[in-house]
């Protein structure tokens, strides 16, 4: 059995990692929006910009999407560490 004091550790970093990655996530929201209302910023870069973040989102979900597939049928999945 696992240390109480190293799983309370590794949980509290695992929620500040989270909170990190949520951080950031909404900071790049906050800076794409900001740079596809500005006008001064060519046509040609707001759709890039817009290219580039439909086409990580759909490899997030074609990646979740496999993932989930393959859980099913994971020979491994009732093995215990």
């Amino acid at each position: 059995m696992a240390d109480p004091v190293s799983k309370t550790t590794t949980q509290l970093g695992f929620v500040l990692l989270l909170c990190l990655v949520v951080g950031y996530g909404f900071l790049a929201v906050v800076l794409i929006v900001m740079a596809l209302g500005s006008p001064v910023i060519p046509i040609w870069v707001k759709v890039m910009v817009i290219l580039g973040v439909v086409g990580m989102g759909l490899l997030l979900f074609s990646v979740i999407r496999q993932r989930l597939i393959e859980s099913k049928t994971d020979k491994y999945k009732d093995v215990q560490p």
